[in-house]
């Protein structure tokens, strides 16, 4: 199964797709090869694998829109929707990337949004407040970690994580709680088939258990083969808005390497990006990296001044 939630795409487009490829080469496909998959060879096998995908999608896409429309939210939906053995026994449709979980709640969020239209949901506490307030409501910490426990020691994993989730919010520095909080999510990779869904158990485990491990974050990539209004709106999001408070003026850049230039208009507080032009108010030109590490205040501009 593939995933429909990364950058969320559309089940009954991508089934449509399917049998449109069906219907255009399907008489004549006898090679099929993509991405996440092995190449499949004979015509038979690969109109059957394609029929599979078409309905595998279809079937989700539509079972999520027939629950929504009787008011049941995404979490809700994905708990008691099943795939039909016809497909749930076909080894590509089983949940080994993408899961089945995960690609309902994508579809739910692509027609009606996060929102469940529970108003108790429209302006949640954030999660330290909301876990202060849950570890204080169970009797203190002592209580929860207890009520963590005894969950832990019945088999309810899904359940120990979300009371130990609360207590570790509340207090980090609890060893006790983030230990037993790592041991849940260990048992709960254990029995995950999504290897998305394992890595991500294991990595929380790892992270509690290592509490001070913390490693920079690597931001090496190939910058310079981004195109230069792109690079802007890249330069955009990494800005702190409190850096630029104030300004209303649009700065030119240069990359020195490709003669590449953009117009970085900013003004409140955040910085909109367009074709080079005549008219702007300043310039700097170096390399991407160079401005990079400007706009990040990594480096100083002067510094760069021959």
């Amino acid at each position: 199964m593939h995933n429909l939630g990364a950058k969320v795409r559309s089940g009954k487009i991508w089934s449509k797709a399917l049998d449109d490829a069906i219907v255009s080469y399907g008489k004549d496909i006898q090679i099929h090869f993509a991405g996440h998959g092995m190449v499949l060879f004979g015509n038979e096998r690969i109109n059957k694998f394609w029929r599979t995908k078409r309905d595998l999608y279809k079937h989700i896409h539509d079972q999520t829109l027939r629950y929504a429309n009787k008011g049941y939210n995404m979490t809700e939906i994905a708990e008691f929707v099943r795939l039909p053995d016809s497909l749930n026994k076909k080894r590509c449709c089983r949940g080994l990337y993408g899961s089945l979980n995960h690609n309902i709640k994508s579809q739910y969020q692509l027609y009606l949004g996060t929102y469940d239209s529970n108003p108790a949901h429209l302006d949640e506490l954030p999660p330290r407040e909301l876990a202060v307030k849950f570890v204080e409501a169970f009797g203190g910490v002592e209580k929860t970690l207890e009520i963590g426990q005894d969950a832990y020691n019945k088999g309810e994993y899904r359940w120990a994580a979300t009371v130990l989730n609360h207590l570790v919010f509340a207090d980090v520095n609890n060893k006790k709680a983030r230990e037993l909080l790592a041991t849940t999510y260990d048992q709960l990779s254990y029995v995950a088939e999504c290897a998305s869904w394992r890595y991500n158990y294991q990595t929380a485990a790892y992270e509690l258990r290592n509490l001070n491990d913390k490693k920079p974050r690597d931001f090496s990539f190939p910058i310079e083969a981004i195109p230069m209004r792109d690079f802007g709106d890249f330069l955009a999001v990494h800005v702190d808005p409190n850096v630029i408070e104030g300004l209303d003026c649009k700065i030119r850049i240069e990359d020195t390497n490709n003669k590449e230039s953009a117009i970085l208009v900013i003004c409140n507080s955040t910085i909109n990006s367009r074709d080079g032009g005549d008219e702007y108010d300043g310039e700097i030109k170096g390399s991407k990296q160079d401005l990079v590490d400007i706009f990040m205040r990594k480096q100083k501009l002067d510094e760069l001044i021959e």
